[in-house]
């Protein structure tokens, strides 16, 4: 059975684990071809501008739907 992706939802924080999530959901994004979904959860103090700037960055390098 071929297995065929067209979204992708990547539910993130400021923890941890939230590279290694980000990582795989860019992975199978970039390799199945398929839009990017990426919510960002945090509260005033989470800062996410490095995390947008590489996912802009990424979007841009290989030519990913992406929305943020």
């Amino acid at each position: 059975m071929d297995i065929a992706l067209g979204n992708i939802l990547l539910a993130i924080d400021d923890g941890s684990t939230a590279s290694f999530a980000q990582q795989q959901a860019l992975d199978l994004a970039h390799k199945f071809r398929a839009s990017l979904t990426v919510l960002l959860v945090g509260d005033e103090q989470s800062d996410f501008s490095d995390t947008i700037k590489f996912l802009r960055d990424f979007r841009r390098v290989k030519t990913l739907n992406l929305q943020l």
